[in-house]
């Protein structure tokens, strides 16, 4: 008889099933009819395409133990706010057939977890980025910033937040079982990073609020209109010139290919963009290497987190000295 195994310990194409199953008893809680389902991705959380006659959505599975159910409903609720107050084009969050926006489920090999339905947005990921896409995204950045709405169960991005013992993502203490040197050689540059945003932190002038938290490439869709911004479940009050920093972070790999001119005047215009519709100070312009090193390390950490997931848990065994060298080293994070 084969052995069940629980999910955290199943392989990836197994949990893949697993929630494949999981989203076509989640389905069953919307208005929609008959559908396709096509698998997008399983990392932070787990997302399909649902393909209908009228309309297309995203199912989003959410990963267990991270989002509280209230945390959830206020990134819906900013999405709405934008929807209904701005220029910004975004996905809209879709009511289950008792009216409710996230709902929950207790499924057999999966466990429980909480799921959303939001529209599809239609266009295309960009590889190749322009000057002008990068003063895009700067400016949408700030859009975002200048339409927010309250909230109390997203405080993530502090310097705690990002850095601290409690981080929204995960400590790297967790390295010290499994990778002791990796830990040794990594925790005074997180104690220094942190230190720099604490004195961030403390000044009067400190740019503290609500934004995406979360838009790399991967989380824009571009259209003839210009970009569009998805993926809102990192969003959470905190430094909000990290915005930039996450961008920057994951530009990395293409920055090598296009040479050190090219960045500089790239990343250059990302802040002009973001100066277009909210001044930078020159303190928050200084702040931005530090806060992509402290992106560098807290990826580490949600790595370390995410040992549930086979290849999350892979990538961290071949790739995490090559990280932490570029971490000591601190060379690659100049605007």
């Amino acid at each position: 008889m084969r052995k069940n195994h629980k999910f955290e310990n199943s392989t990836y194409l197994s949990q893949v099933r697993r929630l494949r199953k999981f989203a076509e008893q989640a389905l069953r809680a919307y208005p929609i009819g008959k559908y396709e389902l096509k698998f997008i991705q399983h990392g932070e959380n787990c997302t399909f395409k649902v393909i209908t006659k009228k309309q297309n959505y995203l199912l989003r599975i959410h990963r267990a133990n991270y989002h509280s159910k209230k945390s959830i409903h206020e990134e819906l609720k900013w999405l709405r706010y934008l929807n209904e107050n701005s220029e910004i084009d975004v996905q809209s969050p879709i009511e289950a057939k008792y009216k409710t926006l996230v709902n929950e489920l207790n499924f057999p090999q999966v466990g429980k977890r909480y799921f959303v339905l939001l529209t599809w947005k239609d266009g295309f990921v960009k590889y190749k980025k322009s000057i002008n896409d990068f003063y895009s995204v700067g400016s949408l950045l700030a859009e975002l910033q200048n339409n927010t709405i309250n909230s109390r169960h997203r405080n993530y991005w502090m310097a705690e937040g990002l850095l601290g013992n409690n981080a929204t993502f995960g400590s790297i203490k967790l390295l010290k079982d499994n990778f002791p040197k990796a830990y040794e050689q990594l925790e005074p540059c997180r104690r220094e990073v942190l230190n720099q945003l604490k004195v961030y932190e403390s000044k009067k002038d400190a740019k503290i609020g609500l934004m995406h938290a979360d838009l790399h490439f991967g989380n824009m869709i571009w259209t003839k209109n210009g970009v569009s911004p998805i993926d809102f479940d990192d969003c959470g009050n905190g430094i909000q010139v990290y915005d930039l920093a996450v961008t920057f972070y994951s530009s990395s790999n293409f920055f090598k290919k296009i040479g050190k001119r090219q960045t500089s005047l790239m990343k250059h215009s990302l802040i002009d963009g973001f100066n277009s519709k909210k001044a930078l100070s020159q303190i928050d312009i200084d702040l931005i290497p530090h806060l992509v090193r402290a992106r560098d390390i807290l990826m580490i950490a949600w790595l370390c987190e995410r040992q549930d997931n086979p290849v999350l848990r892979d990538h961290l065994n071949k790739e995490l000295m090559t990280k932490v060298k570029r971490i000591q080293a601190n060379k690659e994070y100049k605007i």
